[in-house]
């Protein structure tokens, strides 16, 4: 049985986690030194105030731009090669006279849907 796929979506934090999780946000590039990420040697940290033992702390920098993450590149281009982009189902692929098509409406245009999302992003 197959079933359409709406949207999508791949992370490794949702963006509210991101805030509740960080200690800072990165607004100029001054803010990347701040003790509020951890520190140097023999520098107390400003959340935690261990000078030794600090590993360091999260913070977040707001983009205006969606960004793609590159480790997930490559399953994201397997998911998508397996929504057609003519009935916009979500199933495999199966060979016919040696090409891919949907199995739900036979198109040969597999490929089409992802790179026309990557050249729109």
């Amino acid at each position: 049985m197959a079933s359409q796929l709406k949207t999508i979506s791949f992370s490794f934090y949702s963006t509210k986690e991101i805030i509740q999780i960080s200690s800072t946000q990165i607004i100029n590039k001054n803010d990347i030194g701040s003790s509020a990420l951890g520190t140097r040697a023999l520098v107390y940290c400003s959340v935690c105030s261990d000078p030794k033992c600090c590993l360091g702390h999260m913070g977040f920098i707001q983009l205006k731009e969606p960004v793609f993450n590159p480790l997930c590149l490559k399953d994201i281009i397997k998911v998508g090669e397996m929504i057609c982009p003519r009935c916009r189902l979500f199933g495999f692929a199966e060979k016919i006279k040696g090409k891919k098509v949907c199995s739900n409406c036979k198109n040969f245009k597999l490929r089409f849907m992802v790179l026309k999302c990557f050249l729109n992003h």
